[in-house]
């Protein structure tokens, strides 16, 4: 069961990203059409509150992803542990590699990890979350940077694409790092959990 696991866990994704286009989508159609009789378009207008919408939508979709993939990590790391943890068969001194193990692990992971832990789950993605928020800003900045640039406003700013690809740098390496510590504190969530 646990090498199918996996699966649930990329279709769960995969409904939580049908669910965040087709929100995108109607908050994209509640925009106001502006018509230009005289060159015969049209365009949409987004208010303040469509544009605070979005990015509240964008970063609930960001947090239920990383809590997704948390949550289907920290179930993983409870069935190898308690696989780790079990008694051998024939005692601890038996030269066997097969364990003693209760029926159904992946269900009892599931639930452990459902009853107990999954604040820690939410604290970590939540991390994680803003982090990716962050980069999204940055990416958002720097495009409209490029367009002032292109509309000759102001000249390149040199600085400014420094500036630009350090922070996009330090966001990368930082959401790297998080993940990884987030990883490592699941596995001591999971062994600590197991120990007592």
């Amino acid at each position: 069961m646990l090498i199918f696991y996996p699966l649930g866990n990329i279709i769960n994704l995969l409904l939580f990203f049908a669910m965040f286009v087709a929100g995108s989508l109607f908050i994209a159609s509640a925009g106001t059409i502006k018509y230009e009789s005289i060159y015969g378009y049209a365009e949409v207008e987004f208010d303040d509150t469509l544009q605070g919408a979005f990015v509240y939508w964008l970063f609930g979709f960001l947090w239920i992803a990383e809590f997704a993939s948390a949550v289907g990590f920290m179930v993983v790391a409870f069935c190898f542990a308690m696989w780790f943890f079990a008694p051998k068969k024939g005692g601890a001194t038996a030269r066997t590699t097969e364990r003693v193990m209760e029926g159904w692990p992946i269900c009892t992971a599931i639930r452990l990890t459902m009853c107990h832990h999954l604040g820690t789950c939410a604290a970590g993605s939540l991390i994680i979350a803003i982090i990716q928020m962050l980069r999204i800003m940055l990416e958002y900045l720097d495009t409209k940077k490029q367009e002032i640039e292109e509309a000759g406003v102001v000249p390149c700013m040199c600085l400014w694409d420094f500036v630009f690809c350090c922070c996009r740098c330090c966001l990368w390496c930082m959401e790297k790092c998080m993940k990884y510590i987030n990883k490592v504190a699941y596995i001591f969530t999971v062994h600590t959990a197991l120990m007592h």
